[in-house]
């Protein structure tokens, strides 16, 4: 805003609040104010804070990540990145955010000769080590794009995914994924493996892109009788919610 970056955190009593102290890479401790007759502000806001850090002689360095072990409550929640590019009125200083990782959700179910219980039991991964945790920042409108490692760099990784609270009828178990928007197609994106090692997966159809902001529901049926790739699991996408959030300047 007005040429310089500031931090904001969130607070239960008070919501979004300007923190001067906030440790991070080119940020300024003054606060942000109107000026005189100004009725709009153009700015990027984007968060966790944290996903600029400098890389030395005045450059920084624009890129987020998502955790591997998002199995884990807080490196579920962590993982996820938001973003927004607009202008900010006076007359109304309120901040819509998008989601700029892409969210997949697996529903599993028994097929074949094997039980629910079969399916509860089983773990589920995504990827093989060949899918991207990284995503490089659009530092003029916030959007991400697949952060491609150079080498000797952090390569493509394996995700254990996040069970979701809810599992729709119908379905054993549920789990759920944050990741930079990227290309799955011809990778092997789902893997379950049963309590006996049997284990099943399901290779990416081409033209499988997970955009960012875009929530992607797979309902996959497990079956021992199929080999990988699995031919009976199948996806259908909907739009990732976006979940506005308020913000006023001081």
């Amino acid at each position: 805003m007005d040429g310089k970056r500031k931090a904001f955190v969130y607070s239960t009593a008070r919501g979004f609040v300007h923190a001067p102290n906030y440790p991070g890479a080119n940020v300024d401790p003054t606060p942000p104010v109107w000026q005189d007759g100004e009725a709009e502000k153009s700015l990027l806001a984007y968060g966790p804070t944290a996903c600029i850090s400098s890389a030395g002689d005045g450059e920084y360095i624009y890129e987020v990540y998502v955790s591997v072990a998002q199995n884990d409550d807080s490196e579920y929640k962590y993982s996820d990145y938001v973003y927004t590019a607009q202008t900010l009125y006076r007359s109304n200083p309120a901040l819509s955010f998008r989601h700029g990782m892409a969210r997949v959700v697996l529903r599993l179910r028994s097929g074949g000769s094997l039980t629910d219980e079969d399916v509860a039991g089983a773990s589920v991964l995504l990827g093989d080590k060949n899918l991207f945790t990284r995503a490089d920042i659009d530092p003029q409108n916030g959007t991400l794009t697949a952060h491609k490692p150079k080498p000797n760099g952090l390569g493509p990784q394996t995700i254990t995914p996040h069970r979701c609270a809810d599992t729709p009828a119908g379905y054993v178990v549920a789990y759920e994924a944050l990741m930079p928007p990227q290309d799955v197609s011809g990778k092997e994106f789902i893997q379950v493996r049963l309590s006996d090692g049997t284990e099943l997966g399901y290779i990416g159809e081409s033209g499988s892109m997970l955009e960012g902001g875009h929530e992607y529901i797979y309902n996959v049926t497990v079956d021992a009788a199929q080999q990988v790739p699995a031919k009976n699991i199948s996806y259908s996408i909907t739009r990732h919610v976006h979940r506005p959030t308020s913000q006023t300047t001081e």
